[in-house]
């Protein structure tokens, strides 16, 4: 998972918890234990988080989160209602093909992240140009995880009368099929960003 530099501990979590519910927006640095966001998030960047009702969380949403002893920062991808008082929320990376697992409460969430400051580069996440783009990256993911459910339930359905060789070619056919194409979608992004942070040195989008 992408995550935060320093954060280790319950404490510090309820400290930064509550200065965002108190209407304060946070800085953390991005670790480089993952590439889980690349190329969105790499190590060393700096977000900035605000706070958000887990209710009005937008699909696409890049939120930070305790996972463990860790922050994380993942797109949100969908909620689930397990009974009429527990609400769960699906996170994922964009450079992954599975969502995380457990599901995240919603006592774990932290904020939202409003911006992201690079070298030579600040991206405003609140810009509809972004808000748009995350919307669509989340459309893309849900895309991709129906895939491999549909590549892990159906294939042997599908191929119920071929031998076992046959399937499991087919599983890692769709498997590989899956990648490449997750590749394409972060090339094209990584080729739109990198034009957009050499078009201007202080331009936000």
């Amino acid at each position: 998972m992408q995550g935060s530099k320093g954060i280790k501990d319950d404490v510090a979590f309820v400290l930064l918890r509550q200065a965002v519910e108190r209407g304060q927006r946070i800085e953390l640095e991005v670790a480089n234990e993952s590439a889980s966001m690349y190329p969105l998030l790499v190590a060393d960047d700096v977000v900035t988080i605000a706070r958000i009702e887990p209710k009005n969380m937008v699909k696409g949403d890049i939120v930070v989160f305790r996972a463990g002893d860790n922050l994380c920062m993942h797109r949100y991808i969908r909620k689930l209602r397990r009974d009429k008082d527990r609400v769960e929320f699906l996170m994922k990376g964009d450079n992954t093909l599975n969502v995380d697992t457990p599901a995240i409460m919603p006592e774990d969430i932290l904020g939202r992240v409003v911006a992201i400051k690079k070298t030579n580069l600040t991206i405003n996440m609140e810009s509809g140009f972004w808000k748009i783009s995350n919307y669509l990256i989340a459309l893309v993911s849900i895309v991709q995880l129906t895939i491999v459910m549909v590549g892990k339930g159906l294939i042997p359905i599908l191929w119920k009368n071929k031998k076992t060789a046959v399937s499991l070619k087919g599983r890692k056919f769709l498997l590989l099929s899956l990648y490449s194409f997750e590749r394409l979608i972060l090339r094209v992004y990584r080729i739109l960003f990198v034009g957009v942070r050499h078009g201007s040195k202080s331009h936000k989008q």
